[in-house]
């Protein structure tokens, strides 16, 4: 979500010249990187789903601008879920035990009332008001 709030500020802090090399994610995934996004709690929101919303749209939560800051480099809803989830588990040197659902991993997971692969790909701000149904960490139900 980091740039969805700097978006009104950054060029100006930083420049044009140096702004093209930030908030890159589609250029830099296209390089070969890996993503690897979370939240900066407390100094931005730590709801995944605002970070899903944000890095698809690059749009804050109002829908503002309308067809995104830096459009060109908005992610895919899959790209977005994967940067959040499989990515965040090989930054972390943990690939071989989170980050995908498969028999045989720790279970940690979300239950949400929406599709946020489906909401993403048609209506994204309908993930904004999506409602989290139940939490497993290590298979075991949190919330």
């Amino acid at each position: 979500t980091h740039a969805t709030t700097d978006m009104r500020w950054a060029e100006d802090r930083v420049g044009a010249a140096r702004l093209e090399g930030a908030y890159a994610w589609r250029s830099l995934l296209e390089t070969g990187a890996h993503l690897a996004f979370g939240s900066d709690f407390p100094v931005e929101s730590p709801d995944p789903l605002l970070g899903l919303y944000a890095a698809v749209t690059l749009q804050d939560a109002r829908g503002e601008p309308w067809g995104g800051w830096r459009p060109r480099e908005r992610l895919s809803p899959e790209e977005a879920l994967r940067a959040f989830t499989e990515e965040v588990a090989f930054a972390s040197f943990s690939e071989e035990r989170r980050g995908k659902l498969v028999l045989g991993m720790d279970a940690d997971l979300t239950l949400l009332d929406t599709d946020p692969l489906l909401v993403l790909a048609t209506d994204a701000r309908k993930l904004l008001r999506s409602r989290v149904l139940a939490t497993y960490i290590s298979g075991v139900r949190s919330r």
